[in-house]
């Protein structure tokens, strides 16, 4: 089996109105704790765009097993999912609310429940979470 040296990852969000600063920020501070459990070397350089729809930054691990160099890009649509995100909370509570309704009425979410109950219990949770 033969090392790893050089990674080359693609993040794509979900349908999430979070951009590229708010996943570089949480990269660096759950690097900092892995590399704390870990007893391992993590830097994460700083994010720069490279174009109109992807971001990037480079991130260095070193252990007892050897390095890695990883360059993470991160590929733009939060401008697309802003446009038709809600604005208000409560909004977005409403359409959760009427997304998961809709699963029950056409069964959908029982079709779910049947493949999978986790997946089925994620479907359900924005619902569970209000109640």
């Amino acid at each position: 089996m033969q090392d790893v040296g050089r990674r080359l990852v693609f993040y794509v969000g979900g349908f999430d109105p979070r951009g590229a600063a708010y996943y570089h920020g949480l990269y660096v501070r759950e690097a900092a704790k892995q590399a704390a459990v870990n007893g391992m070397s993590i830097e994460v350089g700083p994010r720069k765009r490279a174009g109109r729809l992807v971001s990037h930054w480079q991130v260095h691990a070193k252990d007892a097993a050897g390095e890695v160099e990883t360059d993470y890009c991160y590929l733009h649509w939060d401008d697309i999912v802003r446009a038709r995100w809600a604005k208000n909370p409560l909004a977005v509570s409403s359409q959760a609310l009427a997304a998961f309704w809709f699963m029950v009425r056409t069964g959908a979410w029982k079709r779910f429940y049947r493949l999978s109950w986790p997946f089925a219990l994620t479907a359900a949770y924005p619902f569970l979470q209000m109640v």
